[in-house]
């Protein structure tokens, strides 16, 4: 698991924190809304297609 970094960033983020953002975010805002009209859902790309960015960082590209 190379962005562990992440990992530990998103698990650090309290209540507090994401409540300070008010509006959800664009996806979270969409989701929402579908469920509210009925509509399917579902994702547009794969786990592994998100995570290739970040899977081919070396560590020279992160800073410690």
């Amino acid at each position: 698991m190379k962005p562990v970094w992440l990992t530990l960033l998103l698990n650090s983020l309290t209540e507090n924190d994401i409540k300070l953002f008010g509006v959800p975010v664009l996806d979270l805002y969409l989701s929402r809304q579908a469920v509210q009209w009925r509509k399917n859902i579902g994702a547009i790309e794969q786990v592994d297609e998100q995570c290739a960015p970040l899977n081919r960082l070396n560590s020279s590209q992160v800073s410690p």
